[in-house]
C-alpha cells in the first residue's frame, strides 16, 4: 500500500467528516463505520479530486464501499513520482 495515497485519502475524510484517523482502515465502509451520506461522499471526492489533482469517473465513485476500495480507485489514476 503506497503511504501517500492512503494519506492523501484518510487525511481528506478526516477533514469532511471530522473524524479521528484511528477509525480509520482499509476495511473501514464509509456510510456503515463513518456515517457518510451521499454528499459526504461527493464532498472527500471533490476534496480528493483538489489535493491530488485528478479527475475520477463519478461512476466508479458510486460503487466505493471500503477506504480499500477507494484506494485502490486512487491508485489506478495516481501514478508514483
Amino acid at each position: 500500500m503506497r503511504e501517500d495515497i492512503w494519506k492523501l485519502l484518510t487525511g481528506a475524510i478526516i477533514d469532511v467528516l471530522q473524524c479521528d484517523e484511528s477509525e480509520l482502515d482499509p476495511e473501514t465502509s464509509f456510510e456503515g463505520d463513518l456515517g457518510a451520506d451521499s454528499l459526504d461522499a461527493y464532498q472527500i471526492l471533490l476534496e480528493i479530486q483538489d489535493r491530488a489533482d485528478v479527475e475520477l469517473p463519478e461512476d466508479k465513485v458510486q460503487n466505493l464501499v471500503t477506504l480499500q476500495d477507494a484506494y485502490d480507485l486512487l491508485a489506478e489514476f495516481i501514478k508514483e513520482d
